[in-house]
């Protein structure tokens, strides 16, 4: 049985969006105050940005230095700091979607 998405739910989820997307807005993760289309030139933004901090993570493992500190202000293990930030380029870069109206979800 498939779950009946609410006006409710759809109307929650928009509003985390936008909420999303103003945080990655004020950050530099979008210059503009809509959602770009996902284009090959995003995608590839943001495979090598995602690339990167994974790279920079590998480094701190080979180099043995995962569990010491990071170089910055925040009191984070590299480890800590690589996978946050890994996270960060998951969450905002390439969101939010756009909100799916009640019918889409519904009807894909």
């Amino acid at each position: 049985m498939a779950h009946e998405i609410t006006d409710q739910e759809c109307e929650a989820f928009s509003v985390v969006a936008a909420k999303v997307f103003m945080i990655a807005k004020e950050h530099g993760f979008h210059d503009g105050d809509r959602v770009e289309l996902v284009t090959l030139d995003r995608i590839a933004k943001f495979c090598a940005n995602l690339h990167g901090e994974v790279s920079e993570l590998w480094e701190a493992a080979r180099k043995d230095n995962l569990y010491e500190p990071c170089d910055k202000k925040a009191k984070l293990t590299c480890a800590e700091e690589e996978l946050a930030l890994a996270r960060l380029r998951l969450d905002l870069e390439m969101s939010p979607v756009p909100a799916p109206s009640r019918e889409h979800v519904e009807n894909p």
